[in-house]
């Protein structure tokens, strides 16, 4: 007589352990304590190997639940199951896509399951959205797993870093396109839109460059694709759109494209820049390396910088831009 026929709790306690909790274990060991009082001979084989089943898991179980640190060893012999268990352990109460939950250490952690859990980490992500989880599935991704990135990529914009990451731009082509007339576009979806150097996009490009958000790094993506022709209005338009009372949100999206604008001779984005800064502190670090120095060189300045601001008051209504040296001048 077969023990699989005889012995019919291995298929139901090996179901068990596809739950990895010390609840379930408690339950398991009821279960082998009740079947195994008298077991017939050639059960006792499998019996005895499930009771080691259960001792293992039982270290990686208590290791989940203490958030100890589990070895890759052990993380490829658990199931897919125990690895969700792992990894939501590992997530705790760090959820969501916040900046403040952004924690590298967390993120390698969960690298540890290896590329080949790489799915278990996007059905995860589709109900976390967590970025700490993000950052192992950004490690891991790899070329076998472009099927399944281009299927969830509508619906998982951010999904367009691994694009980038791995060169699928034309693969996802379609896709790309057909996701340019969002209200808000991920910064890489935008950056993978703008590799395919497709003329069709560029109308859809520079929409989103004057109305959308992300502004100086879509102009970085964009600004030097052949013939997209970004006029000095354009740039004045998509600055205007980005001005902001609030300084902080200013600093960051309209500030530095208002500076762009200003570079190619927009009057009024050198003055709310030249201000802006000015209120902020000369000495004070800007976004994307913008110092005192290229502001007072754009105004046509060679004195010092301590003097600049009384100088700027003085003058500011006299400036004209030179359209042969690229500055500001002032009218004599």
């Amino acid at each position: 007589m077969s023990t699989k026929n005889f012995y019919p709790f291995g298929d139901l306690v090996r179901g068990f352990l596809q739950i990895p909790s010390l609840f379930c274990l408690g339950l398991m060991a009821l279960l082998l304590a009740s079947c195994a009082s008298q077991p017939p001979d050639d059960s006792k084989a499998e019996i005895a190997g499930l009771k080691a089943e259960i001792e293992a898991l039982k270290i990686r179980v208590t290791a989940i639940d203490k958030k100890e640190s589990i070895s890759e060893e052990s993380l490829r012999d658990m199931n897919d199951g125990q690895v969700k268990q792992y990894i939501k352990s590992v997530l705790g109460t760090n959820r969501g896509d916040c900046p403040e939950f952004w924690d590298d250490s967390l993120g390698k952690k969960i690298a540890k399951v290896g590329p080949k859990r790489f799915p278990v980490l996007v059905e995860i992500y589709e109900e976390e959205r967590n970025a700490c989880l993000f950052n192992a599935m950004y490690e891991l991704v790899q070329d076998e797993h472009k099927e399944l990135v281009l299927s969830k990529l509508k619906d998982n914009t951010p999904f367009a870093a691994f694009v980038v990451k791995n060169s699928w731009e034309k693969d996802a082509a379609a896709i790309l396109v057909n996701g340019l007339d969002r209200k808000f576009i991920n910064p890489q979806w935008i950056k993978a839109a703008a590799k395919l150097q497709d003329p069709k996009t560029y109308p859809a490009l520079k929409k989103y460059f004057i109305n959308g958000s992300n502004k100086m790094f879509t102009y970085k993506c964009i600004s030097k694709l052949p013939a997209i022709n970004i006029s000095p209005g354009d740039l004045e338009k998509a600055w205007k759109n980005s001005d902001s009372t609030d300084s902080n949100n200013y600093r960051f999206e309209g500030f530095p494209i208002g500076f762009e604008a200003a570079k190619l001779g927009s009057k009024p984005a050198l003055l709310r820049t030249a201000e802006f800064m000015l209120q902020q502190g000369l000495g004070n670090e800007f976004p994307y390396d913008i110092g005192a120095s290229d502001l007072m060189h754009l105004c046509g300045y060679t004195g010092q910088e301590q003097d600049f601001g009384a100088w700027f008051e003085a003058n500011k209504w006299k400036l004209d831009f030179d359209k042969d040296k690229g500055v500001f001048t002032v009218k004599k």
